[in-house]
């Protein structure tokens, strides 16, 4: 089971753990997936779901990751292709936390990135 109280946020613990679920099997549930080693280094470290008149119109997710050299290119910065890895599943994340609050499946979102 997922530990998620170091997750802060208006969240539910119960929603929290079931995000979680959600963004760990997109990350890659084998090590050999794609980015999987540097999606499972992303710390999910708060989630809030602001309402408004009562109702849920917003989410927002923040994440952690520290870089290291195998996510870095020749000049030893973050490679493009691997900011564009991350942004993905952290920007769709917000989605499904909202999703999750509205009762709906927040995972079925395409999003076009110009990055």
């Amino acid at each position: 089971e997922v530990d998620v109280s170091r997750i802060r946020g208006n969240v539910s613990d119960q929603n929290k753990r079931f995000a979680v679920n959600i963004f760990l099997h997109f990350i890659g549930a084998r090590e050999e997936n794609f980015g999987a080693q540097v999606g499972r280094r992303l710390k999910l470290v708060e989630m809030n779901v602001p309402s408004r008149n009562g109702k849920a119109t917003e989410a927002k997710t923040v994440f952690e990751i520290t870089v290291t050299k195998d996510m870095c290119n020749t000049y030893g910065t973050l490679h493009g292709a691997c900011t564009t890895y991350i942004v993905d599943p952290c920007s769709v994340s917000a989605l499904v936390v909202l999703g999750v609050a509205l009762g709906v499946d927040g995972t079925g979102v395409s999003q076009s990135m110009n990055l």
